[in-house]
């Protein structure tokens, strides 16, 4: 009898001991590495340099598990991708766990953030959303041009800038023609996607110093203050591939097969050698810089030396990677009170 109560209080006082709280506690102001990739890879990091990360496919390849884009706003990252029959928005508050927060019928190729939306390129309309929960239609996204209607498209570039987004990409022409560029602009989404067409696939677009920047594949160099009206500033003689115009650090950087340009407005170029590598993301206090290839995730605390990070599976394909504050760990602002009337 005596063994009986002793086992009962046992189990009773063990069964009233509070259960851990596993869950993990926000840190004001702490911020995630978070990168994007083939087969839905998605990956986050604290400190860069070892990662966490999951996939939904072993394959690297072109198909609707491909998520090409991410972006960070106010505490939430999105991300898109999708292919032949799908396309699709994520959503994350902390970079770890990701909801679909727009389906489409055909791939999102891009999302990009102004300074009170997301902007997502959908398949007819652009869809815009404060938060990237609640979404609408805004205009129409398509990039038609009177002179390659019917061909197929692809949207590689976004940048957004005081209101203005540009979207740039390619042709695909029938009967094996070389592809053609485009560039494209809308105004917060709301206004339809306005087209201009160039004799290259466009290979990068960037954004700085109040002016927007596009390469082509065969060397043309173009500029614009406004994504409507654009120039030719230069005819490098090389080749350009993936993003191969960048602005960091005060000056566009623009990579071709044989050199390697500088220019502090885009419009006069001087050939540089030694040119560091151009990071996507940053930490705020830059102590670590971060970027990506199809090799992975890539860190450097000086910008010079280039280090492969620590992931836990395949990070073949890694196609974006940004720093953003996870929602939870964004100071709270409390309402200012209101004077009383004398």
């Amino acid at each position: 009898m005596r063994l009986l109560l002793l086992l009962s209080l046992t189990v009773t006082l063990f069964a009233a001991q509070p259960a851990k709280d596993t869950s993990e506690k926000p840190v004001i102001g702490q911020g995630v590495f978070v990168a994007v990739g083939y087969g839905g890879f998605r990956g986050w990091s604290i400190d860069g340099k070892t990662w966490e990360a999951e996939r939904w496919s072993d394959k690297n390849q072109d198909d609707p598990n491909i998520i090409f884009s991410l972006t960070y706003r106010a505490g939430t990252f999105l991300a898109a991708g999708g292919g032949v029959g799908k396309g699709f928005v994520l959503r994350s508050t902390d970079g770890k766990k990701w909801e679909e927060a727009v389906i489409e019928k055909w791939r999102i190729g891009q999302v990009t953030t102004t300074d009170d939306r997301f902007i997502a390129a959908g398949t007819d309309t652009f869809l815009l959303s404060p938060d990237g929960v609640t979404w609408v239609n805004g205009g129409a996204s398509k990039p038609v041009s009177t002179t390659e209607k019917g061909s197929g498209y692809y949207r590689r570039h976004a940048v957004a800038a005081d209101g203005t987004v540009v979207f740039a990409g390619d042709y695909a022409i029938p009967d094996g023609k070389p592809r053609i560029g485009w560039t494209g602009y809308t105004k917060k989404g709301e206004t339809p996607l306005v087209v201009s067409t160039w004799p290259g696939d466009i290979r990068g677009l960037a954004w700085g110093n109040g002016t927007f920047v596009a390469a082509g594949h065969l060397g043309q160099i173009i500029v614009s203050s406004d994504g409507a009206t654009w120039k030719e500033v230069l005819q490098t003689g090389d080749k350009h591939h993936g993003e191969s115009v960048l602005f960091h650090a005060g000056r566009f950087v623009l990579k071709g097969e044989k050199s390697t340009r500088v220019s502090p407005d885009g419009e006069k170029w001087e050939e540089a050698k030694d040119v560091p590598r151009v990071p996507q993301a940053t930490a705020p206090d830059g102590s670590l810089q971060l970027d990506c290839d199809w090799g992975g995730v890539k860190w450097s605390s000086d910008g010079k030396q280039w280090n492969k990070a620590t992931v836990p599976l395949d990070q073949t394909g890694v196609c974006a990677v940004a720093w953003g504050v996870p929602l939870a760990n964004l100071p709270t602002t409390k309402p200012e009170k209101k004077k009383a009337k004398r």
